[in-house]
């Protein structure tokens, strides 16, 4: 029944069922198995039977209209044929009222019956056209059948047959229009032998008619062996034989198990259809078969479009469903039948969100494929709750699901063992482990201690145990995630390698000795955005910077190159992922001349940090450097018009085209092994699938919908790291393998685990062809650390559409210094920006440098690219200018506030005229206002204008 649903798309239903255990058992069977299957039971309904056994309509109709009101239009039910037959009443007569019309899947309680789905005037009950039976195979015995209804024409024989069998009065009497019985006594004959019309109704064989004769033939073959073993060959019904049926159960079933009934040597008058059945039974003493159950369609018959039959149109064999699909006719909304695919699906409607059915658990999930040997991953599928240090939100969009594809992809090429990955681990199978880390420590901790403890957490509630098996980690993405995951991962001696985490503190390998990563770490990024701020002419900037590992460490490496360089930092700004991010602007502006901005951002807030910026902020008002988790990412920007001029830094690795072509004819639709594939690609598209349970966006998605469907589509910034360090893991861990457990070795030594520095080093001397230019150099340097240096972005407008904003490479920095490179005649600058910035004023310049007598005064030398000075010409006009438009603004100033007193009750850090004076020990900074006017603050762009009154 499920692979049923599966194969029609109905994952949005309720199920009907008796109170009885047949109903019970179907309903909490099914409801076990769709648990996993994305299939929703909405509600459920048992249906009630009085003292009398009796079922009332009004109940079943209150149920269907409830049905209906959630939307629902299909419903599995699990009943008998009579209680069906009352259901489809119920139907039918709330259809004459409304057109809500709800589709059926009836379970093998129907027994196939013609009269199930008749009323009273032999009709098919509208409701009941195009419903769906799953059932055992039907055999027609035509031999009975005809025995059967000249039975109902023969007066004689019924009467005789009715002293034996007093249910033949009940069968007679219901279908009898004058609903009674005939009888033999000529003074009171009763009634007449049935009319053919009344025959007519009695129909075909009933669903299981084949399987009585088979059972009768099975319980004869039975006691005739039970007879010979125990009677010794004497006629009738031996003490011994009376024995073993009453008193020894066992025997009978252990015979059962025995037997193997030939129908045909059985059954001196065997029906046709059974001519060549043979019987057998397996140790649970259930029938052998080969086909386990059919699918019946309730639809005009194949031969007489006038009447309607149950048509098969499937078959369910060994754990796979094949279906007709040219077969199926559904009459919902329809008289005339509708054909595949334009079908009813019983799912969630278009513009609703079905929340009872999204499973809230998919955050839980293990990516996960078994293996001789298992690597296993750390990738951040959701973003993280805020207000939950365990808690996830929604899923990611970038930087997530492809990069678990990239890995998977990765293990499924080494498996392959064609060209160089022919001697990697050769003779065993590779497996993963990829689980989500919602960027929250505390929540990769518990995850990576549950999966070394206890293994992966199966669907039917059991553990696989891997810790066994497992030669090494991949990742994490952020830096916070991977310092986490690396306190318990060094513990053990797991390798670890990093695929985008950059702090310069996880370089640190007395903290974590077996931690390596694909990417540069902040300290060198750090050297190349202050050498860009060099080669600008610059000295007078701010920092805005992420909470957390990754944006304090850049921040940090950023102070102490800008202290060697003279730069001045005169502003840090922290940002706590969901605040108001708009009041980033406002706190950059407290300092108009530092206008050139380095961020440091976690990658999945860049966007919603220069979308707020873009949003309110003038054009030209600051330049912005961005850190290579803002990296390369056209697609984001294309709205942000006035970030113009931005520059960013990205390491960058030449994409894999092979993975490019395998997210290609990657079928998100048919997908079902990637538990997160198909919400990232809804979310990402902004679509949804027939089957999804939130279709709130306006748009269906292609059912052949690739990942490579996005327009310019582009492997993300940090896949090819991912992929890369899955590869020289399983490359490296291999021949750590072979040294220390030989190659011949079934499975991980213990020599292996005892041994984590001699498996460092060997994935430490792995060397790639990393820029694929055929040149392969080693992936690490000696500390561990990647070994590729930046390309450095410039944002401008394309010279073919000024509309468009493209990402043009403007220069390079490379990890030896002294080949960096900016090209400053292709920078574009942002619109009507003036560079370069530097400290306006005296105060301004003390303040950065307390303990130097620097000022724009004097004449400073700036290092351009190790053989340029630059000199600073005019400072002292420059300087005398600006001190006497000082002193002139000041004045007017102090005249306004006589006139005009400030409230200093209240402090606001939006307020232009706070500075950050210092920094709590969360990083957050603590405002004052100044006792200066705006004007004599040490930078201030703000013009004091009166207004009429």
């Amino acid at each position: 029944m499920v692979s049923l649903l599966k194969k029609l798309e109905w994952n949005y239903i309720v199920v009907i069922y008796d109170m009885d255990n047949y109903g019970k058992e179907g309903y909490e069977s099914l409801k076990t198995r769709v648990k996993n299957e994305n299939i929703c039971i909405k509600s459920s309904f048992g249906i009630p039977i009085d003292e009398n056994g009796a079922v009332t309509s009004s109940s079943l109709r209150t149920f269907l209209d409830d049905t209906a009101q959630l939307s629902v239009t299909g419903a599995v039910v699990f009943s008998t044929a009579v209680h069906i037959k009352i259901l489809l009443n119920a139907a039918s007569l709330r259809l004459a009222e409304t057109s809500d019309q709800i589709s059926f899947l009836f379970s093998e309680g129907i027994d196939l019956t013609r009269s199930s789905v008749r009323d009273n005037n032999d009709n098919v009950y509208e409701p009941a056209k195009g419903a769906y039976v799953t059932a055992p195979p039907r055999s027609y015995v035509n031999e009975f059948e005809s025995y059967w209804k000249n039975m109902f024409k023969n007066i004689s024989r019924l009467v005789e047959e009715s002293e034996t069998n007093s249910w033949l009065k009940n069968v007679f009497s219901f279908y009898s229009d004058n609903n009674c019985f005939p009888s033999n006594d000529s003074a009171n004959p009763g009634c007449n032998e049935l009319t053919q019309s009344e025959i007519d109704k009695i129909g075909e064989n009933n669903l299981y008619t084949s399987y009585a004769i088979e059972s009768a033939s099975l319980l004869a073959k039975l006691l005739k062996d039970v007879h010979t073993v125990k009677c010794s060959g004497s006629d009738g019904f031996c003490e011994n034989m009376k024995s073993v049926i009453y008193n020894e159960k066992g025997f009978i079933l252990d015979k059962i198990k025995d037997i193997s009934v030939d129908l045909k040597k059985e059954m001196p008058f065997l029906p046709e259809v059974l001519e060549n059945k043979t019987l057998s039974f397996a140790t649970t003493a259930d029938v052998i078969s080969d086909t386990q159950y059919n699918v019946y369609n309730t639809r005009k018959c194949l031969t007489d479009d006038s009447k309607f039959c149950f048509v098969e149109i499937g078959k369910y064999l060994n754990s796979s469903l094949t279906l007709d699909t040219s077969l199926v006719r559904d009459y919902h909304k329809s008289s005339i039948g509708k054909t595949w695919p334009n079908i009813n699906r019983a799912q969630c409607l278009a513009g609703q969100k079905c929340s009872v059915c999204i499973l809230d658990d998919l955050t839980k999930e293990v990516l996960y494929e078994d293996g001789d040997i298992i690597v296993a991953g750390i990738i951040p599928i959701y973003n993280k709750d805020n207000g939950d240090p365990l808690g996830c939100n929604g899923i990611r969009t970038s930087l997530s699901v492809e990069i678990a594809e990239a890995m998977e992809f990765a293990v499924k090429e080494v498996n392959r063992r064609i060209g160089k990955y022919q001697n990697i681990f050769p003779g065993k199978k590779i497996g993963y482990a990829f689980i989500n880390s919602c960027n929250q420590p505390l929540v990769v901790q518990s995850k990576i201690l549950e999966l070394l403890q206890k293994g992966v957490l199966q669907k039917d509630g059991t553990f696989t145990p891997i810790s066994h098996k497992l030669v090494g980690w991949i990742g994490a993405y952020g830096s916070s995630i991977s310092l986490a995951a690396s306190q318990i991962l060094s513990k053990f001696g797991y390798i670890q390698i990093a695929y985008a985490s950059t702090a310069a503190v996880l370089s640190d390998r007395n903290e974590h000795p077996y931690f390596m990563r694909t990417c540069t770490p902040d300290d060198k990024q750090a050297k190349a955005m202050i050498k860009i701020i060099q080669t600008m002419q610059s000295n007078y900037i701010q920092v805005v910077y992420s909470e957390g590992t990754y944006g304090e460490g850049g921040r940090d490496a950023i102070r102490k190159e800008a202290q060697l360089a003279k730069i001045c930092i005169r502003n840090e700004i922290v940002v706590k992922e969901g605040e108001v991010y708009y009041q980033i602007l406002n706190k950059l502006r407290v300092n108009p001349s530092a206008k050139i901005v380095i961020m440091f951002l976690r990658s999945h807030v860049v966007d919603l940090v220069t979308s707020a910026i873009n949003e309110k902020m003038d054009y030209g008002e600051f330049m912005f450097i961005g850190s290579e988790a803002w990296g390369y990412r056209p697609d984001q920007f294309q709205e942000k018009k006035k970030l113009v001029g931005s520059i960013t830094l990205a390491l960058r690795m030449a994409e894999n085209d092979n993975f490019t072509s395998y997210l290609g004819d990657l079928n998100v639709y048919t997908n079902t092994h990637d538990p997160w594939l198909r919400e990232y690609t809804e979310k990402k598209f902004d679509c949804y699938f027939n089957t999804s349970f939130d279709k709130t966006s306006e748009n269906p998605c292609n059912e052949n919908l690739r990942l490579t469907d996005a327009p310019s589509f582009k492997q993300e910034i940090w896949t090819p790291f991912a992929l890369n360090a899955m590869l020289v893991l399983l490359s490296g861990t291999s021949d750590a393998f072979n040294e220390l457990c030989g190659s011949g070795s079934p499975s991980l030594c213990d020599q292996f685990r005892l041994k984590p520095d001699t498996v460092r080093n060997r994935v430490l001397q792995q060397t790639f062809d990393i820029a694929n230019d055929g040149n392969e150099i080693r992936m690490f340097d000696d500390n561990g650390d990647g070994n590729v240096g930046y390309r450095i972005y410039n944002i401008q407008r394309s010279p073919l559409d000024t509309n468009v904003l493209i990402y043009e490479q403007v220069g390079q920095s490379p990890l030896d210094e002294a080949n960096f490179k900016l090209e400053t005649e292709t920078l574009v600058k942002p619109d009507g920006m003036v560079l370069p910035a530097v400290c306006p004023n005296t105060k301004a310049c003390s303040e950065c440098f307390p303990n130097e007598n620097n000022t724009p005064n004097d004449v400073r030398e700036i290092s351009v690219d190790g053989n340029k000075t630059v000199t600073t010409v005019l400072g002292a006009f420059v300087g005398i200018l600006t001190l006497a438009v000082t002193i002139l603004v000041g004045c007017i100033l102090m005249m306004k506030r006589n006139r005009y007193p400030d409230d200093d009750t209240y402090l606001d850090a939006t307020d232009p005229y706070l500075t950050p004076s210092d920094t709590n020990r969360d990083g957050n900074n603590v405002y004052q206002r100044s006792t200066d006017s705006p004007n004599n603050s040490a930078d201030s762009g703000i013009t004091v204008r009166d207004t009429n009154i």
